[in-house]
């Protein structure tokens, strides 16, 4: 009875089984064709799709180290700011330190000058508020005046401490100058490198101090001062010259007191032919260290300020 009715039917059968086959033969080779234009796309799209991804995540990493940086740079010129302010306080203080220091030092010179100087002799303290830059012929202003008893010529001295090699370093006065021009609050000092501040001075050492000579200057500081009228026929002990030996005040024909350092003698410039010797004189003042300065209320008689005058 199967066989009666397949063979009645097989047409149909025949074209049902033919396309049953045609349409999983189509539906196969589009799932191949499918997956064939996938895989073209993937192959073509895959790098710059991952060259993409990269490129963002660069980007975006990029963007997050520039905020980052850009965040810390604003926190260190906050810091920079605050540590300025530290700074310009530091320095304040420092500075305060200092001038404290210096009043301490006036008072402490203030105290020691009776001893070092004739208590008969009144000495006005004072601080130099300007200075020339011109170095050949250097000038110094001070803030005391007439008003404070100030008069032209006085002689004017500090207190430094002496470094020189082979010597222990000590406190000492030294010539500075003197007053060259006054005004009612304010003087003007002419250091002893001027040519025309003379100085009478004399050898300190006990062997020649009772040689003696004028000292003035060269005109800078760098070439010191001149001494001249030094007696020639000085007599030296064994082979010693006068090289490094001291020079300071005589008291003698000068305003100033005697016995305050001047300076020491460094090159013997005396010539055969004349009938005196001469030296140059390094000074003990230095004047890129001076600050504070004594007037001393000191002057000359009339007469021994015309020969002065007359010497130059």
């Amino acid at each position: 009875m199967f066989n009666l009715f397949f063979y009645k039917n097989k047409n149909i059968i025949v074209f049902f089984i033919l396309m049953t086959l045609s349409i999983a033969s189509i539906a196969f080779r589009s799932m191949r064709a499918k997956d064939l234009l996938s895989e073209v796309y993937n192959f073509v799209t895959l790098p710059f799709a991952e060259l993409l991804t990269g490129t963002t995540n660069t980007i975006s990493s990029l963007w997050n180290n520039l905020l980052y940086y850009n965040e810390r740079l604003e926190k260190m010129k906050l810091l920079e700011k605050e540590l300025e302010k530290k700074q310009a306080s530091f320095e304040n203080v420092e500075l305060l330190q200092q001038e404290i220091n210096r009043l301490k030092k006036m008072i402490d010179y203030k105290a020691v000058i009776p001893k070092l100087v004739p208590s008969s002799v009144e000495s006005i303290a004072a601080d130099i508020v300007m200075r020339s830059p011109n170095n050949y012929f250097p000038t110094f202003i001070i803030n005391k005046g007439r008003h404070h008893g100030i008069k032209k010529s006085m002689p004017v001295i500090a207190f430094q401490l002496l470094r020189r090699e082979g010597h222990p370093e000590t406190l000492e006065q030294v010539v500075v100058g003197k007053i060259d021009q006054v005004t009612e609050l304010a003087a003007r000092i002419l250091p002893i490198t001027d040519p025309d501040c003379i100085i009478h001075v004399k050898l300190k050492s006990p062997l020649y101090s009772e040689y003696t000579g004028f000292i003035k200057g060269f005109g800078s500081y760098s070439q010191g001062l001149s001494l001249t009228n030094v007696d020639k026929s000085i007599d030296l002990v064994g082979e010693e010259t006068l090289i490094n030996e001291e020079l300071v005040t005589s008291g003698e024909q000068s305003i100033f007191p005697r016995g305050i350092k001047v300076g020491f003698i460094k090159e013997d410039l005396s010539d055969e032919s004349s009938n005196e010797k001469r030296f140059r004189v390094t000074p003990h003042v230095e004047y890129s260290r001076l600050s504070s300065v004594f007037v001393l209320k000191k002057e000359l008689p009339k007469q021994l300020m015309k020969l002065i005058e007359s010497m130059r």
